[in-house]
């Protein structure tokens, strides 16, 4: 078993193995609703490529970690905090919850409240960064109790199902995190 990296009260986060690429993993990319908003990348999905995704995130700027259920120790989605400016100390979270029965739990809100806290306490961040699709309202909710602020709106960012898609950027500064200081 994997060394837990943090420990949440419902969650605890350990890093990602090739292990963990399975069937079922490939079963959450390869389901609709799941991947509903996530930008349209890499499909179809195989296990392969999924492999390959996370060898590209095997990076020492990147903590590309499993999300895992503590009362089950069930691995239920992954989440990813990337250092793309180390010197100005900037990173990008990112998150999939595969399995449906955590849905509406919380489980983003506890999640990135670990990882915020970790990236501007233990790792000195100055800010994170997050996105989402506009028509992603929970994510939206979310960000913002977790004190993200609006940065812009990327109008036809992409492309998904013949429509065009808009996508938010929020950020949370270090001086707007409340645990910080």
């Amino acid at each position: 078993m994997e060394v837990p990296f943090l420990v949440g009260e419902r969650y605890y986060l350990r890093k990602l193995t090739e292990e963990d690429i399975n069937d079922r993993y490939l079963s959450w990319m390869q389901d609709p609703t799941v991947t509903e908003f996530l930008a349209p990348i890499h499909q179809p999905h195989t296990i392969e490529s999924l492999k390959e995704y996370w060898r590209l995130n095997q990076r020492s700027n990147t903590y590309f970690l499993a999300i895992i259920d503590r009362e089950t120790d069930t691995h239920i989605g992954n989440v990813r905090l990337d250092i793309y400016d180390s010197e100005k100390r900037f990173a990008e979270l990112g998150m999939l919850v595969g399995e449906k029965a955590f849905w509406g739990k919380s489980c983003m809100y506890d999640v990135y409240g670990m990882l915020i806290e970790y990236g501007f306490v233990q790792l000195k961040l100055k800010g994170i960064t997050v996105g989402a699709e506009s028509s992603h309202i929970a994510s939206i909710i979310t960000f913002k109790k977790l004190g993200f602020k609006l940065q812009t709106k990327l109008e036809n960012h992409y492309q998904k199902n013949g429509k065009s898609v808009d996508v938010f950027r929020f950020i949370l500064e270090a001086n707007d995190y409340s645990k910080c200081g």
